[in-house]
């Protein structure tokens, strides 16, 4: 099987995200913000049902990229965002995201203790749109069939943690691969990390207090989650392996 991307359905105009990484970085967060107004405006006083909050990314997003929210057992206080396809088989095509999201167990609806999740998911999304190379990398690792078992080891031990990551754990990760394999999986774990980074600095400005959702500014955070999962560390460390990896594939062809 063979995953092809609808690009008109996945990211945004190439003409609307050219620019620097910085830039598009930029974009996502301005995304995000005027994301957040609409979904406070919506919550007002009452809970909001999966259908409200899919109209709001459609909304912020280009009509042609669907957003499908669906709710699961408030019990599970997690969420999740993947991309949504069109058929399987040979013809598996990408048709946008589905984002799933705690609800209330009878009427169904999301709550406001659930924006630090809406939000999440909602940065992840917008992430993606302005940066179609990395939706692209990670199609591509998996038409590839790259065996990812220690990848998602590796992620579920030290990602999101206080855990470092090390060289040993990126040789054991990369340990009997040829050296594009090595390279796809360093790009796609050090975009995972990067994304995750960025998603949580900017998003401790988005708080549930005292039942009023509101907007810090950053001069008020007092918290920032990301310093203590040490993913500007980690990051540096998966930078240098890639480095190192490239060097030693261009010194090997000029020798040749």
């Amino acid at each position: 099987m063979a995953i092809r991307i609808d690009h008109i359905k996945t990211h945004l105009p190439l003409s609307k995200i050219k620019g620097t990484p910085q830039a598009r970085l930029n974009q996502t967060i301005k995304m995000s913000d005027n994301f957040f107004e609409n979904v406070k405006g919506s919550f007002g006083y009452q809970n909001i049902s999966t259908g409200i909050l899919s109209n709001i990314f459609k909304k912020s997003l280009n009509p042609e990229i669907e957003v499908k929210v669906f709710g699961k057992p408030r019990a599970v206080n997690e969420s999740s965002t993947d991309l949504a396809f069109n058929g399987g088989g040979v013809k598996a095509e990408t048709i946008g995201y589905e984002v799933i999201l705690p609800v209330e167990p009878y009427k169904q609806r999301i709550e406001k203790s659930s924006i630090k999740l809406i939000m999440k998911e909602a940065f992840g999304i917008f992430y993606k749109v302005t940066n179609p190379k990395i939706l692209q990398r990670e199609i591509n690792i998996v038409n590839k069939r790259y065996d990812l078992t220690n990848l998602a080891a590796l992620l579920k031990e030290k990602g999101l943690n206080s855990k470092k990551i090390n060289e040993f754990d990126i040789d054991k990760l990369l340990a009997g691969r040829k050296v594009q394999e090595k390279v796809d999986l360093l790009q796609s774990l050090r975009n995972y990390l990067k994304q995750q980074f960025y998603m949580l600095e900017n998003n401790a400005k988005y708080q549930l207090r005292n039942g009023k959702i509101s907007k810090l500014k950053r001069t008020t955070i007092m918290h920032k989650p990301h310093t203590s999962f040490n993913l500007p560390e980690k990051i540096e460390v998966v930078e240098n392996k890639l480095a190192q990896i490239m060097k030693n594939e261009r010194d090997r062809m000029a020798k040749s």
